[in-house]
Order: C-alpha cells, then structure tokens, then sequence
C-alpha cells in the first residue's frame, strides 16, 4: 500500500500546451499529448521527508488518475508561478 497522499489533477493552461506541444504523455508505452498534470505528496527514505511528484499526462490518463484517487479534475492553472512576480504584486497592492 502506497503512502502517497494529496492526489490531484488539474487541466494545463492554453500557453503551457502550446509551450509542451511536442511532450508525450509521461505513462509508459502512451503517446497521447499532455492536457492536464497530476500530483501527489509522498514520504522519501527513513527520514520521510514529503516530496512532491508531477506527472504531465494525456486527458484519457489524467481521467483514470482522478476516478481513481477519487478526484475532481481542477481547471487550468500555470505550472510554474513565479514567486518574484507574487512578491512584486504583493508589494504593489500593498502600497
């Protein structure tokens, strides 16, 4: 039994495709275009440090990962967020 813990899928925004257009999906022996990300926490080692694993997967996987995990699918949302923008945004709204 896998100790992985907060499952989720969401789909990839329009610009993240476009970017990875030519990325197959991460599931062995698939090559079905990315459409959505899947994530999960999971203890590494003796010391269980949490990790956090990212998958980029075709809609039928990203499907399967959901009903599976008992999951919603989320909408999209970027896959790096840059922590100096939220800074500076921060610091705008703030003024």
């Amino acid at each position: 039994m896998s100790d992985a813990r907060g499952h989720a899928v969401h789909e990839l925004t329009d610009k993240d495709r476009e970017a990875r257009h030519w990325q197959e999906c991460s599931h062995p022996q698939c090559e079905g275009h990315i459409t959505h990300a899947v994530t999960y926490e999971y203890a590494t080692g003796h010391a269980s440090r949490t990790a956090v694993a990212r998958r980029l997967v075709c809609v039928d996987h990203a499907a399967r990962f959901a009903n599976y995990h008992e999951v919603p699918i989320e909408p999209p949302r970027p896959i790096h967020r840059s922590t100096m923008d939220e800074s500076v945004q921060q610091i705008n709204l703030d003024q």
